[in-house]
């Protein structure tokens, strides 16, 4: 038995660009993808039988597609799947239909196709989703070069997962190979073009004065818009992505403690990560989150300056009540023109305080709509208030 193992990084967003390229690229191989979740096994399995590569195109051009055209499907519908949840009618149907492809095939799956399963001429373990066990590595790594043959084992491995390759080969020992994400590319490149009719218009550029390697090229953007078009398109798609995403996301919170430090959630970047779920953003929905953003701030302002004018007027308030207390207090002992004068300034402290000025202009309001229904003249309602 021998084992080629390789990785290669890829940020969180490209994930699944760089995952279809692969097995588009590798389409004459029997393939095992390794995912940490059910849901992600469903979405995935969903989206390569759905995915039709004839839409691909340079974004310069677009292809002129005839309906009675044949959908070209990734493995051409070979695409099984395997996982705990499946009944056993299911598991079996689909163990059986990737055991006796001959021409390629992919098996999506969890962990539990990892132990005791034995697949003929399969060429390549890929690892999707990392397993924080090294006992589930050996286990994935060991469904291929079966039976004296030889196979390959891939793990996609995030920037901020680098140090796993570290590890594993200074604790485990374990030599892992690293390949070029960007030559893949080249090959998916040659390889979309040789199996598509319309050959003189799958001609990518490499894109100039952009930062970004990846953003560099033309073939990257054609993918995302494919993926972004078919989830707009399919509803129940679109659903099945977000469940797969927060399955996901919990799966890698959950990590062993052992490789938390490699596997850490507060340094995933969860915008970044939505996008291997092909959950990108189109302009209608990042206005709609701005403005819900925009709102959520002016409520808390608004809320913040009514506290502050309720603060501000208790204040008043108390003012008002120690001036009552004071002008009570001075009553006493004073002449009767003097005496006078004070209650009339009580008087009219009072009224301020037992009635706050916003309540009683409402009161003036409502009693004024009243008396002209009633014929009450002003001054008798001057003197009701």
């Amino acid at each position: 038995m021998q084992i080629k193992q390789f990785w290669f990084e890829v940020p969180a967003q490209y994930r699944l660009i760089y995952m279809l390229m692969f097995l588009y690229s590798h389409q004459d191989s029997k393939i095992i993808l390794f995912v940490s979740n059910c849901e992600l096994v469903n979405f995935l399995t969903k989206l390569c039988q759905t995915l039709n590569w004839n839409t691909a195109s340079s974004n310069r051009v677009v292809l002129a597609q005839n309906p009675e055209d044949k959908q070209q499907i990734l493995y051409e519908g070979n695409v099984f799947k395997l996982h705990g949840d499946m009944d056993h009618s299911d598991r079996k149907v689909n163990f059986k239909g990737f055991e006796k492809a001959k021409d390629g095939a992919v098996l999506i799956c969890t962990d539990v196709a990892s132990r005791g399963l034995d697949f003929k001429d399969v060429e390549w373990i890929l690892q999707y989703d990392l397993s924080s066990e090294v006992k589930e590595y050996v286990n994935r790594t060991g469904r291929t070069a079966r039976m004296a043959t030889t196979g390959n084992s891939l793990c996609f491995v995030m920037p901020g997962e680098s140090k796993y390759i570290d590890h594993m080969k200074e604790k485990f020992d374990f030599q892992l190979f690293s390949k070029n994400r960007f030559h893949l590319a080249k090959v998916f490149q040659a390889q979309l073009k040789e199996r598509t009719q319309n050959k003189a218009l799958l001609t990518f550029k490499v894109l100039k004065n952009i930062d970004d390697h990846d953003e560099r090229q033309e073939i990257l953007h054609c993918m995302r818009q494919m993926l972004t078009k078919l989830m707009m398109e399919n509803v129940k798609l679109r659903e099945m992505g977000r469940v797969a995403r927060a399955s996901s996301t919990r799966a890698y919170a959950g990590h062993s403690a052992s490789f938390r430090h490699i596997f850490d959630i507060k340094n995933l970047n969860l915008t970044e990560y939505s996008r291997s779920f092909a959950l990108y953003k189109t302009v209608a929905e990042t206005m709609k989150s701005v403005d819900k953003k925009q709102r959520k701030e002016t409520t808390a302002h608004k809320e913040a300056v009514m506290e502050k004018e309720e603060q501000t007027g208790a204040f008043t308030r108390r003012l008002q009540k120690s001036k009552i207390k004071e002008l009570e207090q001075n009553m006493r002992g004073k002449r009767d023109e003097e005496r006078q004068q004070a209650m009339d300034e009580l008087e009219r402290v009072s009224k301020a305080f037992y009635t706050p000025e916003a309540r009683l202009e409402m009161r003036k309001a409502g009693f004024g709509r009243a008396a002209l229904h009633a014929n009450v003249k002003k001054d008798q309602l001057n003197e009701f208030m």
